[in-house]
């Protein structure tokens, strides 16, 4: 059985989603399942991604990272400037 106050969380660079999410995350805040990190990113909660994100307007990247963290077993992900870079994930300069 799963301990509910033990979560597991996907550590990534900001730098793995586009200018365009980042705005979306800032302007929709409230409507998600996330929290802002100050001036560092966000923590998005995975969970059901169908049911908890609408992936409209989310570009691939972002959603692909959402689905690698479930994949992973993670129950949310730390987008931070100074997070972990992929390889296997694309990278966005802004």
């Amino acid at each position: 059985m799963k301990d509910p106050f033990i979560f597991r969380v996907l550590d990534i660079c900001t730098c793995h989603m586009t200018l365009e999410d980042a705005r979306m995350l800032e302007e929709n805040i409230r409507d998600l399942s996330a929290y802002e990190l100050g001036e560092y990113g966000w923590l998005c909660y995975v969970g059901e991604i169908s049911d908890n994100w609408n992936t409209d307007g989310w570009s691939e990247a972002f959603v692909n990272v959402l689905k690698k963290a479930k994949e992973l077993g993670c129950d949310y992900v730390r987008f931070d400037r100074d997070g972990r870079e992929y390889d296997e994930l694309p990278v966005f300069d802004w």
